[in-house]
């Protein structure tokens, strides 16, 4: 493939580590996925969602950068907890991970669905590739949803709202779907990148 490699892509082989008597444990994919399915949708997942109470907020909506990060590290370790090889990441670690992010990422592209109770449901991490200024594609990061919103759209909401973003922002070449663990129900059928 010509594309060129976006943020965040391994770029390793693993044969060297199977080479020495590792086995591998599970695979990952990136999925370059078009935005307009994804934005036909967003309207329609949003009148469901918000006529039951819920919104979504920007990340400049949330307060500091630093506060969404308390946010996130929060849903994350609560979505994350029964996923393959999950680890929990304290506080800090999340932060560190983050943080470079801050002032290089555009508000608009990172939403958080809050319920009818006022509480975060879930959020994306969606970004521009900054490793490729000129491209029209974005990449979807995270994304988290609180395991006692499974299975009411939340997630589905999320993506659709995210495409739908980024397609206004002129990133009309569509998303790249990051790093999902193969057998996730994250993954919905897209082409390998």
């Amino acid at each position: 493939s010509t594309r060129p490699t976006f943020l965040g892509e391994p770029t390793f082989s693993p044969e060297p580590w199977v080479a020495r008597g590792y086995e591998v444990a599970a695979h990952y994919a990136s999925w370059l996925v078009p935005n307009a399915p994804y934005v036909a949708k967003a309207a329609q997942r949003s009148a469901r969602l918000v006529a039951a109470g819920w919104s979504l907020r920007r990340l400049d909506e949330l307060g500091s950068f630093d506060h969404a990060l308390d946010l996130f590290h929060q849903l994350s370790s609560r979505a994350f907890t029964g996923a393959f090889s999950y680890s929990p990441l304290p506080l800090d670690g999340f932060k560190a991970i983050y943080a470079p992010f801050e002032g290089r990422v555009d508000p608009r592209m990172i939403l958080v669905a809050m319920g009818p109770d006022g509480e975060p449901g879930g959020y994306i991490f969606s970004l521009p590739d900054i490793l490729n200024p000129n491209s029209d594609v974005f990449i979807i990061k995270t994304l988290a949803v609180d395991p006692a919103h499974r299975r009411e759209g939340i997630g589905s909401w999320l993506v659709s709202s995210a495409h739908a973003v980024a397609d206004g922002l002129g990133f009309t070449g569509g998303g790249i779907h990051a790093l999902m663990w193969e057998g996730s129900h994250s993954q919905k059928g897209a082409p390998d990148l």
